[in-house]
């Protein structure tokens, strides 16, 4: 068992053995190697999603306190703000057009912004608030998931703006988080997405010979206890890949989408609390589990 500090540490390593052939890193826990690099300071409210900017010298940030906010890298300076009129759970870059972001708003606006000059250069109505934006890897389609639980698709053009293409209502609860997944192993394309009504869905996304989206159809649920936090998962391509999932049972869940496999499910136990958010590495050799109370584990791919 870790000990009482490394229970509470921000970054915590043991060695554990997991069903996946995932360990910990082994040890107790070394922080000398880890420093703030800087203090972002501006947000009074809570911070809903970050992310870089295309060659990551930036770092974007949504907020309760209705503001999306440019950090720089290098020093932490404030570099420009801009403000919604209600709290802003997600925002995103128009691939082909990095100067352009897509920023949601509570009162379900979509607002396409010009970041160079603050210039908002399209709304958007929806139904209700989007939670989860998510680009296919064609850059064209844009994935909008709604917290009445629908996944809007959008189609992206030259001029900087956004149409309505597709509507698939998918679930009783809010969408919390889409990840696109590119065609595999004999596989279409697949968006994998969170939901608050217990489920974790593979949708299968259809397209035409040109690049042109189709249709979404769910190809299958498992569960995932969700009801209330706003969960995410990711995507491990390791074999013929993984549906990694938070879950507010405290548990990693992590479900094979390989052919025959029916779904088979493994999971990583470590955390005492509701497991928010999971990420992997681009060399698939690191996940990252975070919890409810600021905890986050790194556990490491050892050789089989």
């Amino acid at each position: 068992m870790p000990s009482a500090s490394d229970r509470h540490s921000a970054l915590s390593r043991a060695r554990a053995t997991t069903p996946t052939g995932l360990h910990r890193g082994a040890g107790e826990a070394d922080h000398s190697n880890i420093a703030v690099h800087s203090r972002l300071v501006g947000h009074s409210r809570a911070i809903t999603s970050c992310f870089f900017n295309l060659l990551e010298d930036q770092l974007v940030t949504t907020s309760i306190d209705k503001s999306v906010r440019f950090w720089a890298v290098d020093s932490g300076e404030m570099l420009k703000v801009f403000t919604d009129s209600s709290p802003v759970p997600v925002a995103i870059f128009l691939q082909f057009s990095p100067q352009v972001f897509v920023a949601a708003n509570s009162n379900a606006v979509l607002r396409l912004v010009n970041m160079q000059n603050g210039t908002v250069l399209q709304k958007l109505k929806v139904e209700t608030e989007v939670r989860a934006l998510q680009f296919d890897d064609t850059g064209l389609h844009l994935f909008a998931g709604t917290k009445s639980g629908s996944i809007h698709t959008l189609e992206a053009s030259e001029s900087n703006t956004l149409k309505f293409k597709h509507k698939l209502h998918l679930s009783r609860g809010g969408i919390t988080c889409l990840t696109f997944v590119p065609a595999a192993h004999g596989m279409p394309a697949c968006l994998l997405v969170n939901s608050s009504d217990s489920n974790a869905s593979i949708v299968d996304c259809t397209y035409s010979g040109n690049n042109q989206i189709m249709n979404l159809q769910v190809r299958h649920r498992v569960r995932v206890a969700h009801s209330l936090l706003p969960l995410k998962c990711c995507y491990s391509p390791s074999g013929q890949g993984y549906l990694i999932s938070g879950s507010e049972d405290k548990e990693v869940y992590i479900y094979s989408l390989a052919r025959g496999s029916n779904y088979k499910m493994h999971y990583l136990k470590h955390h005492p609390v509701p497991v928010v958010a999971v990420a992997v590495n681009k060399q698939d050799t690191l996940l990252a589990s975070a919890d409810s109370l600021g905890r986050i584990v790194l556990w490491r791919r050892t050789e089989s």
